[in-house]
């Protein structure tokens, strides 16, 4: 098979065969494989695959690849492709593009053969990331094309010639001819351009062997492991890239820096990891299901086991291998650490064979198995690839069947496989254990590879290329070099020449009359709530447009909801948006690692591991992240707010929300070795990204430089974000208070409903169930007593009661009801003309926890002490309360309010004096105040019909009355 080539319109046959059309034949007169899956999905793709296996390093599959990139360049111009690219495999190129537009895949084209690939290539090898891939590859198959580089390696690239390019195509496009059966109705368009290609042959193509070469052989598998140390170049310049672009990504450390390079001041450090080939040849989808399970037991999230154990045993920076690959012929597994001492690679292999040994003695706990089933089917039948076209996932994921052999039916058929393999779980039987024995603790197929720092490397490269430049220079004499420089000059001065007219007519392109005239409208209900919750407007459930939108949030005083009527088989998707436009802008830099907390570093009620299993479990994912933007040309006003992102199947929405809850409101942001893990694997991930890829950190800084929100994307994103990560990895051992307080200060200003957006997605019937959840996430829970006439109370004393309450308010409620139980807020407080006590929470998810801290105040008060700075402090508020600044209109009210209640300025003399005499031993003699207060006070809560059920579960009758307000 020289050609494969798919056309697809995927979107839920990935999880319903029966419900597509699905068509596989074989061209006969060109030994061409071709499958048409047919399903509603508007974004159409269309793809060919070429199987191109590789018997050295230059390039050849690299080069092919740009040559008709260079004819796609021209294509965008006229085309509503969604996505238009090609792919370099190891073993495959791939040619695929995407369109909602049906006359876009109606195209037609010649491989050209122009086109330079060192320049990337270069890029990569100058990456310790990339080469710490290449390597393993090359260790695990060294009898096969897998050890060589099908993108090239630079310095094999530039022996690829004309010839070798032509030879490599004539094997790739043209094996032969093939039997098969004849090619339907529909399929004729493509039939009949295949035969046009096959038919027309510009280039002089050379013979093709009579043996097939377009399949890569399996590699045996070794009978005992292995072991590798390889280099990359640290501390220089990487080779083929200017100076300043290296120190500029790098910060000083060259290319090689980062935490694997040490380009943060430290010294460069090694990637060690094992590498395993896990079968002799390709799995079927039950047993690529299986493993799948079993990598992400292992290492799918910070807290699974293997990973977990990675990162806490402090010997690198970030885990790296990425599991469980499926993209080769033979299925791999690569696992490790990077930032790791030179020297402690060993212990790095250590630690993942024993606690490989630990996890198939103690197996896996149930609640982490339940959270790889969910989320991977979750994951399955949702089939969200982003911004990537679905029918384009399907189409690679086909390939990696139908390139050896297999139906490329078989990814699709994953359903009966997944629905056996949770009927062996729930049945006690022990799936995992023998997968760790047969992949891992029994395989003979493992590298320990060491990619190690090398300082001379990068001058040893350079010095390799100039002695070559050299020894060509004076093999062609000044003769041959002065031909060489005309013939770059004529080379320059023919890619500078427009293309002929007739040329640009073969490359397709849309017309005005193929276009859609009306704008894409998203259904959207919006409607505003006041700050207590009570809607106020609403647009009817008319689709609105961007500016409908801003100018509802701009009159809106409390918070808005937007509801989108889509089809989304009975998943639901809720994002939230909190308002962080004032916040410190010195406290931008520390915002994106405060996101990743709330859900990384565990709640008041789950710890880490606990936390990441329960989102697992009940959802299809919970993310926190910034947004920053300008809008309508406002530069110096830009939109800012928190996304916080949720989805769950209709069954667990309201899990979700529970889980939403807790994660906004009772974070732990106080575990320190936890966040510190977190800032070191966010150091070596923003250093990793700009030695990949610096043009986002340019574009960012050029940005900054124009409008706020480029700023602000450049302190939480850009050059400027990764020093700040760098200086606060080195400081943070000894300014964590302060780290903490900056922490803290982002939750109290972001956690708050007020200016928030409440995003939902769904059907409409969905909307309905899941809406008053989402909008009521806390609840508003008060306990009152009349000191007057319940706890027999003098007003006389009023003065050192203010004081207390401030004490309260600002202390034990604080700790109690929001650094504990994750309430916005607590507070207590007195009505000197009633003489109603009150406690408050709001914003609060632990509605009898909070009741509970109010009836403990009086316990607090009569056993603890207050220090003569805490009391100082608490007479300070006090009076700062009773002083409130007045603007003339609203004193002249206060006065006649005192008028009609009698309250005279010697009274107010009184009380004020008794405020700044109060001493500490004053304060228990409140308590047995709040203690009749305890026994004698109502409470009220504005809550949700959920947390009102679990309240009266706990404790029967707790409330008497009941009403629906919404």
């Amino acid at each position: 098979m020289s050609a494969v080539a798919v056309s697809t319109a995927s979107a839920e046959a990935l999880a319903a065969v029966l419900a597509a059309l699905v068509v596989v034949s074989t061209l006969a007169a060109h030994c061409a494989q071709l499958a048409s899956f047919q399903s509603d999905d508007e974004n159409k793709v269309f793809g060919i695959a070429f199987s191109t296996p590789v018997s050295d390093s230059r390039g050849a599959p690299h080069a092919l690849e740009h040559s008709v990139l260079e004819l796609f360049a021209e294509l965008i111009k006229g085309s509503l492709a969604t996505f238009l690219d090609a792919f370099t495999y190891p073993d495959r190129t791939v040619f695929p593009t995407a369109s909602t537009n049906l006359q876009a895949g109606r195209w037609a084209g010649n491989l050209s053969i122009e086109g330079v690939v060192i320049n990337e290539m270069r890029g990569d090898y100058s990456s310790p990331d990339t080469l710490h891939a290449t390597y393993s590859q090359r260790a695990l198959f060294p009898a096969n094309s897998y050890q060589y580089d099908s993108g090239g390696d630079p310095r094999d690239i530039p022996d690829l010639t004309y010839d070798d390019l032509l030879a490599r195509r004539a094997t790739w496009e043209r094996t032969g001819m093939c039997d098969g059966p004849t090619e339907e109705e529909r399929l004729r368009l493509l039939d009949g351009y295949l035969s046009t290609a096959a038919g027309v042959a510009d280039l002089p193509l050379p013979p093709v062997p009579a043996e097939k070469q377009w399949q890569v052989e399996a590699q045996p598998l070794f009978k005992e492991p292995d072991s590798v140390t390889e280099f990359y170049p640290a501390g220089g310049q990487p080779q083929g890239v200017a100076s300043d672009v290296a120190v500029t990504s790098a910060s000083g450390g060259g290319s090689g820096g980062g935490s694997g390079g040490g380009g943060g001041g430290g010294p460069p450090k090694a990637y060690c990891s094992l590498n395993w080939v896990l079968a002799e040849d390709h799995w079927d989808i039950a047993t690529e299901l299986a493993a799948s399970f079993l990598d992400y037991l292992l290492v799918g999230t910070p807290a699974a086991p293997l990973y977990k154990a990675l990162i806490d045993s402090g010997l690198g920076e970030d885990v790296i291998g990425g599991g469980l690959g499926l993209d080769l012929r033979q299925p791999t597994y690569s696992i490790g650490l990077k930032g790791v001492d030179p020297g402690g690679c060993n212990e790095v292999f250590d630690l993942i064979l024993s606690e490989l040994a630990a996890l198939h003695s103690s197996g896996f706990n149930a609640s982490a198995i339940e959270a790889a089933v969910n989320t991977i089917e979750f994951a399955l039948r949702e089939n969200n690839t982003g911004g990537f076209p679905r029918g384009l996932n399907q189409y690679l994921r086909a390939l990696r069947y139908w390139l050896y052999g297999l139906s490329p039916l078989e990814p699709l058929q994953w359903e009966a496989p997944l629905e056996e393999l949770k009927a062996a779980l729930a049945e006690g039987e022990d799936v995992f254990g023998p997968l760790l024995v047969r992949y891992f603790l029994d395989n003979p197929h493992r590298v320990a590879l060491s990619l190690l720092p090398d300082t001379g490397l990068a001058a040893e490269q350079a010095a390799e290329e100039e002695a070559r430049l050299q020894a060509v220079q004076d093999e062609l004499g000044l003769a041959g070099v002065d031909e060489v420089a005309q013939q770059a000059a004529a080379l320059q001065e023919w890619q500078q020449e427009p293309n002929p007219p007739e040329a640009l007519a073969l490359v397709p392109s849309l017309r005005v009359g193929d276009l859609n005239k009306s704008t894409i409208i998203i259904p959207t209900k919006v409607t505003a709530f006041s700050a207590t919750g009570t809607p106020i407007t609403t647009d009817g459930g008319a689709a609105t447009d961007g500016a409908a939108t801003g100018a509802t949030l701009a009159s809106a005083p409390g918070w808005l909801r937007l509801d989108h009527d889509l089809q989304t088989n009975q998943i639901i998707y809720l994002d939230m948006a909190l308002d962080i436009r004032g916040l410190d802008p010195s406290l931008l830099p520390l915002v994106p690692l405060f996101c990743d907390a709330l859900t990384q570093m565990g709640t008041q009620q789950h710890d880490f591991v606990q936390l990441t299993e329960l989102i697992g479990q009940k959802t299809g994912g919970v993310s926190v992240s910034p947004f920053v933007s300008e809008w309508k040309g406002k530069v110096d006003d830009p939109q800012a707010y928190l996304i916080v992102r949720g989805k769950a199947v209709a069954s667990k929405a309201e899990d979700m929300l529970a889980i939403l809850r807790e994660v906004l409101l009772e974070p732990r942001l106080d575990n320190y070795g936890r966040f510190e893990q977190i800032l070191l694997q966010t150091r070596a991930g923003v250093e990793a990204s700009i030695q990949d890829d610096g043009t986002p950190f340019a574009s960012t800084r050029v940005d900054a430089q124009r409008n706020l929100a480029g700023w602000a994307d450049e302190l939480m994103g850009g050059v400027s974000y990764i020093e700040f990560i760098r200086q606060l990895s080195n400081r943070l051992p000894s300014d964590w208070s302060q780290v903490l307080k900056q922490l803290e200060a982002i939750w109290a200003y972001a956690v708050n409903r007020e200016g928030a957006l409440i995003n939902l997605t769904g059907d409409a019937g969905l909307l309905a169930d899941v809406a008053p959840g989402a909008q009521r996430l806390v609840s508003y829970t008060c306990k009152a007593a009349n000191l007057y006439y319940d706890a027999g109370f003098n007003l006389s004393q009023a003065g050192t009661l203010l004081v207390v309450d401030h004490y309260l308010s600002t202390g034990f409620l604080w700790e109690t009801i929001r650094v504990q139980g994750g309430a916005y807020g607590g507070d207590a407080s007195f009505d000197l003309t009633s003489g109603m006590h009150l406690f408050c929470a709001w914003r609060d998810p632990g509605l009898l926890s909070s009741v509970q801290a109010f009836d403990d105040a009086a316990m607090y008060l009569a056993e603890v002490v207050p220090s003569n700075d805490s009391v100082t402090k608490s007479i300070v508020g006090a009076i700062g309360s009773v002083d409130a600044y007045q603007l003339p209109d609203a004193k002249g009210l206060t006065a006649l309010q005192r008028h009609i209640l009698q309250i005279s300025d010697a009274e107010r003399q009184q009380r004020r004096d008794v405020i700044l005499a109060t001493s500490p031993e004053d304060f228990a003699e409140l308590a047995p105040y709040l203690e009749a207060a305890a026994e004698a006070g109502s409470v009220a809560s504005v809550t949700s019909p959920e947390q009102l059920a679990t309240t009266q579960k706990e404790r029967a009758g707790f409330f008497g009355h009941v009403q629906q307000v919404i």
